[in-house]
Parts: C-alpha cells; structure tokens; sequence
C-alpha cells in the first residue's frame, strides 16, 4: 500500500510541478496552498496534494526567514514519508533520510556546515542499529547499536 502512494506521489508532484509552470505563466496562484507565517518563525508552506482514501497527501517545505530551504518532504496524515532533506541557514544540507509511516527507515546522513559528512546512521523501523562516523572523508569508528 505504501509503494501506491509512493508511486502516486511521485506522479503528482510530476503534474503539480507541469501545473505549478502553467500558473506562473498566467501570473495566477496555484490552488490549495497553505501559508503559515509566524513571527520570529520561518515561512511554511503546505501544497495539498491529494486526498485519497480519506488520506491528506502534502509536500511541506520550510525555510528560514533568509529564505533559505529549513527542510522539505512529503507528509501522509502528518506522518513524515519518504525521502527528506534538512539545511542549515547557509543552504548546504544538514542531514537526509527517509521514512516510513512517521518513523526513521534505512541511512540517515549528517553533514557538517561546511558539507563535509559526519555521520551515517541506520534505522529500522524507527529504531537505530548502527553509526558510522567521519573525520576528513574517511570512517574512523562504527558503533553497532543493541536495542535493548
């Protein structure tokens, strides 16, 4: 069920992103965007994509008041799903990984402010089993993590 709405995603946000083209062209908006602007908080913006079986299917980007991406990915019900991306205010990437169902899945990456990687972590369903951590490009420790 889950690939059906990865699937459907990625072909909405196909169309969305073709729509999104058409709408600047007519110097029209796009429909069904929220915008939430708090103060001292960065700007938020929430396309609804879809609503399928009574699921709210969005992409939910944030940014810092420089106008800088804060992060970005697609949310089903609230719940992170898929790939996201998290920056630091000086626009390199903070960290990546995916989701499934609200919870941590697969490789996490870490990166430092100037870009340099410093950690990869790995999940399970929500659960860390493993770190791997850099210094100057190469791994110099592991740490297999125990559930307890």
């Amino acid at each position: 069920m889950i690939m059906k709405y990865l699937f459907l995603i990625i072909i909405l946000v196909s169309l969305f992103a073709c729509n999104n083209s058409k709408h600047q062209q007519n110097n029209t908006k796009p429909h069904k965007v929220n915008k939430q602007n708090y103060e001292n908080k960065p700007v938020k913006y929430s396309p609804i994509i879809k609503q399928v079986n009574n699921d709210t299917l969005n992409v939910t980007t944030n940014y810092y008041k420089n106008g800088v991406k804060k992060s970005q990915g697609i949310l089903i019900n609230g719940k992170r799903q898929g790939h996201w991306i998290y920056w630091y205010k000086n626009g390199n990437i903070w960290s990546e990984g995916d989701f499934k169902d609200g919870k941590s899945e697969g490789m996490f990456t870490i990166y430092k402010p100037n870009g340099e990687k410093f950690l990869e972590s790995f999940y399970k369903n929500g659960t860390k089993y493993k770190d791997i951590y850099y210094k100057d490009g190469k791994v110099y420790r592991k740490v297999d993590i125990k559930p307890l």
